[in-house]
């Protein structure tokens, strides 16, 4: 295919799929099967990279490049999105779309020092992107730079009073810092300044959620799947309402219809396991913690729910191993190092599973679970004084989280010994 050709074929079929101008974060869906236009311009992206080179002066390949970032973007797909909005850039460096398009993709990402970087420089382009400002408050809200964030949202609604993410952004702004009755005022503000998007009903969901307010939470889902009938995390909330009132089969009915949307996200796989682990169907709570392990191999809590569904299920040995990859992805996290203590313990390894909870209690000083296991095993290793020591320290971290019970029992094994 001559290139002139290659690149009209390109943009026709960009055309023809109907690819957006800009990708929000909501409208991300993984893709199962291609449609035959997608395959088709599939074929066409592959000719391009061939004959990228001999294209590169052409003044329309930043804006194919742009549009190619969006198609993938839109389908989850953020490392092949965020190369074509780089290739693009990399033609014209003053194309500010690409810059806030590629923030916003290592912003889905959570690759936020990354995105703040890319933001930073479109804003110093074009000082007056409202849409660039609202996000870079976003990514400022990630990093914890809470007075930042209120000032960029500032700014996006000053450029734009109907900028619907600035607004709910100062709502979720004040949901983080606790004054969630202000972060209401501020979301029924970004419902009313322009078109609502589904973040909107969901974030406001959320807070209604934080306060036990099932009812005014499942209106604002209901308003939200009026807009996307098949939005998975909105699905996945209604499914958190039903789970809070026990009600699990309704809880998983949602969140099969959320994993079947989105069936790369680790956290709906986890709920969908958590919801039949209380209902004791202990199989399948196994086969949704290891879908949740396909999804995303590093999700150290797909591994740790694996590990400790594996030992319900009586098979230690191959919890082991789950709890094995869960501290290599995160050498330092109490709570795997604590769940494979237990492993040693019930494995009668003592010594391996004293190493265990030393290393969790480490990390996480102010936990005496970890200190009461620990006694536990100096007490068999013949280990007098320091399990003595050991329950003695326990006890009071148990005082202070008002667990009396277990303060008492620590008391009475120190007296014992």
């Amino acid at each position: 295919m001559e290139i002139e050709d290659l690149l009209n074929s390109l943009s026709t079929q960009l055309q023809e799929i109907d690819v957006d101008e800009v990708i929000e974060p909501e409208m991300v869906r993984p893709v199962a099967i291609q449609t035959k236009a997608r395959r088709i311009l599939g074929d066409m992206e592959y000719k391009l990279r061939e004959t990228m080179e001999s294209l590169k002066h052409d003044e329309r390949l930043p804006e194919l490049l742009y549009k190619l970032g969006n198609v993938h973007l839109k389908e989850g797909n953020y490392g092949t999105a965020v190369l074509h909005y780089e290739q693009s850039l990399g033609l014209d460096s003053d194309y500010v779309p690409a810059w806030v398009q590629l923030g916003i993709a290592y912003f889905m990402a959570e690759e936020y020092a990354d995105a703040g970087k890319c933001l930073e420089t479109a804003l110093g382009i074009d000082t007056d992107n409202s849409r660039a400002h609202a996000y870079m408050g976003l990514v400022q809200l990630e990093l914890d730079e809470r007075n930042e964030a209120k000032a960029s949202f500032s700014k996006a609604i000053k450029l734009d009073k109907r900028n619907v993410r600035a607004f709910l952004g100062v709502g979720r702004f004040y949901k983080k810092i606790g004054n969630l009755q202000r972060a209401l005022q501020w979301m029924h503000r970004a419902q009313s300044a322009g078109n609502s998007s589904v973040t909107v009903f969901l974030e406001t969901a959320k807070v209604y959620l934080l306060q036990e307010d099932y009812s005014k939470a499942k209106d604002m889902l209901e308003k939200a799947l009026k807009i996307d009938a098949d939005h998975p995390y909105t699905l996945a909330a209604l499914g958190d309402i039903f789970f809070a009132k026990r009600e699990f089969d309704q809880a998983l009915l949602y969140y099969d219809k959320a994993v079947n949307v989105k069936f790369d996200d680790p956290v709906l796989w986890m709920k969908k396991g958590d919801t039949h682990r209380q209902m004791r169907s202990l199989q399948q709570a196994a086969n949704a913690y290891e879908k949740a392990i396909h999804a995303d191999p590093e999700s150290v809590d797909g591994w740790i729910r694996s590990g400790k569904i594996t030992l319900v299920l009586e098979e230690p040995h191959v919890a082991l191993e789950y709890f094995n990859t869960a501290l290599a992805l995160a050498p330092d996290h109490p709570e795997v190092a604590h769940q494979r203590g237990l492993v040693y313990y019930s494995m009668g390894k003592f010594d391996e599973a004293l190493f265990d909870f030393d290393m969790a209690f480490a990390n996480e000083p102010d936990n005496p679970d970890h200190l009461y296991y620990r006694a536990m095993i100096l007490e068999k290793l013949g280990r007098i004084p320091e399990a003595k020591r050991t329950w003695q320290v326990a006890g009071p971290l148990y005082s202070d989280l008002n667990d009396e019970m277990k303060a008492a029992e620590c008391g009475a094994r120190a007296k014992r010994l």
